[in-house]
Formats: structure tokens, C-alpha cells, sequence
């Protein structure tokens, strides 16, 4: 207790105790100092719109003394020019410390190639499953006499033969020769009325029917639109040869929808949900 006693009654121990106290201040302020300049805390950019723009123009431009500009990634778009930045991440607005990396989607020259795949021998149904699996596009079927019914028998690219393996453009549309066997190569008119886009396409390809001119009536949005007519009209006894281009008009008026289905099944003695049965349509009032 004495020794304790005489220790705080020392001044060159408190003289000791203020001079730590001293140190440690000055060094958390230093820290901290150090910190806010090394972090930029009060410091911040916002990120410009930079969409748009040539990536050669944006390198050059005075955005990069204040950010660093990194290529994510390069995909084609017909609608850009090549070298066209599509998208930014962060996007523009973002506030950002200065020098902070900017990640570029930008336009590529071309979408690439992919090899062609093999569909000789397939059926209809294998060779489209194929094409779209591959990045190429389905474009048509044609059908011809041969005893190899139902199966691939050419493959074309802009009206050329093509080989499987050979390398073509992402994104080329692909047509197809089928073998229609020797009888009539007719099939019914499917009823589509009331479908939207896609079902009604997967459903006429099915049948190996080819997808005709699309007209719209009262809006262009594919996803919201359904098909309320066909050309060839369809009636319970419409045939059509294989291969034959099927006319689509399309609605979003759900009544102009129910009225045509109604029409095409007037004079059928059945009931209105035996030929439809899609539930994205709500015809109760």
C-alpha cells in the first residue's frame, strides 16, 4: 500500500502516464489519417453514363484518369456497331471511389461460329431441338418424295447444302428437306386459335407445318399477343400439305380472341374447352 502510495505521489510517473496517453492518441489520429486517405472516405464519384460510346473513345476520353475500365465481356448485337459499349456495371449514377473498376459489356465484330451439327436421319422434331440447342436459328421444312419418311434428309444454309461440322455464323438460320414418304403428304390444320406465339409455332412444327407471315392487330409485343386467326381459316376438316406456310394473326383483345374461337366452332356440335385448354387467357368477364 505504501509502495503504491508513493508511486502516484511520483510526478515522473504521471509525468510517464501523460506522455503514453500523449502517444497512442497520435497514433490512432495517424491511422486514421492514413485510412481516410488510403480509402478516399471523403471522396466520391458518380459513375457516368457511359453506354453508347466507342470503348476506343471512353479509354481516351478524361474518364480514364478517374476510373479503370475493364472488358467483362463481348457479345454480338445487331443493333450496335462493333466496339459499341452495351452495358456498365455499376451502372451509371452509382457513386464510387475514385479508380474504382468499371466492368464493359461491348459489341463484338460478329457473334462467332459454331459447327454445324448432323440432322440427316433425324426426326423433324430432333433436328429443331438441335439447331436452337447449337445457337442457330430454325427457318424451314420442305418436303419431298422418299421412302424414308419422316427423317432429315438435307441440310441448308441459305439455300446451300451444308455438311455437318462445318463452321457457320452463331445465329444462321438452318432449313431442312424431309422425306414425305409416297403417300399424299397431307395433315389437319391443328387447332391454334387462342395460343400464344411460341405454342402456336411448336404446335404447327410439330405437324410439320412452316411458319407463314405474322400479322398484328392491336399490338406488336409478342409475349402479350395470341393468335386469333389462321390462313388457311381452320375448320374441323381443313388439310393442308406438309410443309405448307401457315399465315398467323395475332391480338392482346381477349374478347376478339373468344369471339373467333367461338366462330370457328359454331357449326361443331362441342364444347368450347374440348379445343382449348390454355390457362394464360382469363375470358371471364
Amino acid at each position: 500500500m505504501q509502495r503504491f502510495l508513493k508511486l502516484i505521489s511520483n510526478v515522473y510517473f504521471w509525468l510517464q502516464f501523460v506522455i503514453a496517453i500523449a502517444l497512442i492518441f497520435i497514433v490512432l489520429f495517424i491511422i486514421k489519417g492514413s485510412l481516410k486517405k488510403y480509402t478516399r472516405h471523403d471522396k466520391e464519384l458518380v459513375v457516368p453514363v457511359i453506354e453508347n460510346m466507342y470503348y476506343d473513345d471512353l479509354v481516351n476520353s478524361s474518364y480514364g484518369e478517374l476510373f479503370s475500365f475493364t472488358i467483362s465481356d463481348s457479345t454480338y448485337n445487331a443493333l450496335y456497331e462493333p466496339g459499341i459499349i452495351i452495358s456498365q456495371n455499376p451502372v451509371a449514377g452509382s457513386k464510387v471511389k475514385p479508380g474504382r473498376k468499371i466492368y464493359l459489356t461491348v459489341s463484338a465484330e460478329s457473334p462467332g461460329d459454331v459447327q454445324m451439327p448432323n440432322l440427316i436421319n433425324l426426326s423433324v422434331r430432333q433436328a429443331i431441338s438441335i439447331v436452337e440447342s447449337s445457337g442457330l436459328k430454325f427457318g424451314s421444312m420442305e418436303f419431298v418424295p422418299s421412302f424414308d419418311k419422316d427423317a432429315v434428309l438435307q441440310q441448308k444454309c441459305r439455300d446451300v447444302q451444308i455438311e455437318p461440322g462445318t463452321l457457320v455464323v452463331k445465329g444462321s438460320v438452318i432449313d431442312i428437306v424431309v422425306g414425305a414418304g409416297y403417300d399424299r403428304p397431307i395433315t389437319h390444320l391443328p387447332f391454334i386459335l387462342g395460343k400464344n406465339a411460341n405454342e402456336a409455332k411448336n404446335i404447327l412444327r410439330s405437324m410439320s407445318l412452316n411458319i407463314g407471315e405474322e400479322h398484328f392487330h392491336d399490338s406488336y409485343d409478342i409475349k402479350e399477343v395470341f393468335v386469333y386467326g389462321t390462313e388457311p381459316i381452320w375448320t374441323d376438316t381443313t388439310m393442308v400439305n406438309l410443309g405448307e406456310y401457315i399465315n398467323l394473326f395475332y391480338t392482346a383483345d381477349t374478347t376478339l380472341i373468344r369471339i373467333s374461337i367461338e366462330d370457328a366452332l359454331i357449326e361443331k356440335d362441342t364444347i368450347f374447352d374440348e379445343y382449348y385448354f390454355d390457362e394464360e387467357i382469363n375470358f371471364d368477364d
